[in-house]
């Protein structure tokens, strides 16, 4: 039993065309892939884990209500990075983040200069 079924014609479509694998090959196939998952996971929350102690990650607290793709680019401390804003099938608004932030950090440097 799986959480999503695969569509009937998808299904007929791979049964014809693959050939039949052995019961045992397909189990240690399914073991052995289920092994590189948990390996692959395991790394990458250790990796996560030392970005956090190492401080190269860490949660921005803005005052600003801020979209949840510029809070991750801001976070992951991204660069080059495009947004757009699709909505439907049409592409309706496209923003260069980089400006943006750029613009941003100039306008609290102008800030405080004139605060001082």
């Amino acid at each position: 039993m799986s959480l999503f079924r695969m569509p009937r014609f998808l299904r007929r479509y791979i049964r014809r065309r693959t050939s039949h694998i052995p019961e045992n090959r397909a189990l240690r196939i399914k073991k052995n892939l289920s092994l590189l998952y948990a390996a692959v996971a395991w790394n990458l929350f250790g990796y996560l884990g030392y970005l956090v102690y190492s401080k190269r990650l860490e949660k921005i607290n803005d005052d600003t209500e801020l979209s949840p793709g510029r809070q991750y680019v801001k976070m992951l401390k991204l660069e080059n990075v495009q947004l757009y804003h699709i909505d439907g099938l049409k592409s309706v608004e496209h923003f260069d983040l980089n400006k943006e932030f750029a613009e941003e950090s100039q306008d609290k440097a102008t800030s405080e200069v004139q605060e001082n």
